[in-house]
């Protein structure tokens, strides 16, 4: 009678083995390095997305999973560095946001699975053969932010009917960005906007910037998806109200930090389906036979309460469109 309750035990711990998360089965503890452009405060959103969806695939830090943090703090000559690190402390997968972030973990490791959120077009920075077939130790999700321009542009030109020029802050070194200013320029002609670029320099600048823009006769300025502009959302968003000048931002966060409006990708959301990525990889998978793939939820966030300081009313058809209005 024991071997038969003991035959039955061990054939019902059988059927429920398939039930146990196959991170909690390896007995393997993983290691992940995860790159931030910005601050440890600052991608507070991002950074909790990732270790709760991880955290659903059957991985907790500190049993069966380590991350190793580091943050650039919008600082883009220190990615080299930081990916660096990663291959010294062997971790098992890289998780990096930005296109420059990407390219630097690329050039620091070929063995490394790269996983990647917010590259605005991986095949033209070299990152993936195809985004169908990456082919090599990269893959994640692109922010399909050019074609996202004529949106944003669009957004503007709605609120401020009467604008004439808006302007453009362009950041340092970003690979990709004669792609987004013919992308802008072509999206003003459509709307009738003449577009003044300013740089984006050090943030000791950004005031000088706003006066210099506002001078110029801009109605508006529009962000370009960028690390620095990230980092310094907050200060971007008060210095734009102080010059009067309405700022759109090109994800949720931006408005939350006090621009009137953006709208973008859910920075989050990648993250969250980075985690699954990670947890293919960890299973067997290799990043090169992962598509990659675009985001899948797209926010629109308007802050009524920087539209009240600016003087300005949005209109009730666009209220009606937004996923989250701060009043």
């Amino acid at each position: 009678m024991r071997r038969i309750g003991l035959a039955v035990a061990f054939a019902f711990a059988l059927m429920l083995a398939p039930l146990v998360p196959y991170a909690q089965q390896t007995g393997k503890v993983w290691r992940i390095g995860a790159l931030s452009t910005t601050s440890a405060s600052g991608g507070r959103s991002v950074h909790t997305a990732l270790v709760e969806s991880l955290h659903r695939q059957g991985y907790v830090e500190g049993r069966n999973i380590l991350i190793e943090w580091r943050f650039a703090d919008g600082d883009v000559s220190r990615f080299s560095a930081l990916s660096a690190e990663m291959v010294r402390l062997k971790v098992d997968a890289i998780f990096v946001i930005s296109g420059q972030f990407a390219i630097a973990a690329q050039r620091a490791t070929l063995s490394i699975p790269i996983i990647f959120i917010g590259v605005t077009d991986p095949v033209a920075l070299g990152l993936v053969k195809s985004l169908a077939h990456p082919g090599g130790n990269a893959t994640g999700l692109s922010n399909v932010h050019v074609e996202l321009t004529q949106k944003r542009l669009g957004l503007l030109k709605e609120l401020l009917p009467g604008a004439r020029r808006v302007g453009v802050l362009q950041p340092p070194g970003l690979p990709d960005i004669a792609t987004y200013l013919v992308e802008i320029r072509a999206a003003a002609r459509a709307l009738d906007l003449d577009v003044h670029v300013e740089a984006l320099n050090e943030p000791e600048r950004f005031e000088r910037t706003f006066l210099t823009m506002r001078t110029a006769g801009v109605a508006g300025v529009m962000l370009i998806p960028d690390p620095l502009s990230y980092t310094y959302r907050a200060r971007l968003a008060e210095l734009s109200q102080k010059a009067r000048l309405p700022l759109v931002g090109w994800t949720g966060e931006f408005a939350n930090s006090g621009a009137l409006l953006a709208y973008g990708p859910s920075t989050p959301d990648m993250a969250r389906q980075a985690a699954v990525y990670i947890d293919k990889i960890f299973k067997g998978a290799k990043p090169e036979d992962l598509p990659v793939e675009q985001p899948t939820k797209f926010d629109l966030v308007i802050n009524l309460k920087t539209a009240k300081s600016l003087g300005l009313t949005i209109p009730q058809t666009l209220l009606l469109q937004a996923d989250q209005v701060i009043e």
